[in-house]
């Protein structure tokens, strides 16, 4: 039995046991990067016509007058959002793969970094951040995941890089 982080809208974290190892055990508490809070708050918003608070995510990459809905791959727009949120300017890209040349490379996953994916041959690309990771999986916390915020396993084999800010 392992840990699992298992987030909620009022900042609390509720942990559970889980069958799957980890080989991280951590609470977006217990990192020393403030964006996870940030982003954590966030967890439970959803696309909708037009949806205020992801125009918002959206407005911090690009100008939204021409945004008429929120269903656009709008996850990279969510990560910049909350980091800007904290003071840190990210690559201003809706492109995922642009946080591959933003900030500095890290060679494993860190609690709070950021996580950037590739699915091939689809071209499926997401960005977020780890909020843990079992064998197989990397937890993310991000937005645009099945049409909202919130914590998703995705493949370990997908990922491209992690990052933190250079500074």
């Amino acid at each position: 039995m392992t840990t699992l982080l298992v987030g909620e809208r009022d900042s609390s974290f509720v942990v559970r046991e889980s069958p799957a190892p980890l080989n991280a055990i951590q609470t977006a508490k217990d990192t020393p990067y403030p964006w996870v809070a940030v982003a954590m708050n966030e967890v439970g918003q959803k696309e909708r016509q037009n949806n205020p608070r992801i125009i918002q995510y959206i407005g911090t990459v690009r100008d939204t007058k021409d945004v008429r809905d929120d269903r656009v791959d709008w996850a990279s727009a969510f990560a910049e959002w909350s980091m800007a949120q904290v003071g840190i300017k990210g690559p201003k890209n809706m492109d995922a793969l642009a946080w591959l040349n933003w900030g500095r490379p890290i060679s494993k996953p860190e609690i709070g970094c950021v996580v950037i994916f590739e699915v091939a041959p689809a071209g499926y690309r997401h960005v977020g951040f780890v909020v843990g990771q079992t064998r197989n999986a990397i937890l993310v916390l991000g937005g645009n995941q099945d049409d909202s915020v919130s914590v998703k396993p995705f493949e370990i084999t997908d990922v491209k890089g992690y990052r933190l800010p250079a500074s």
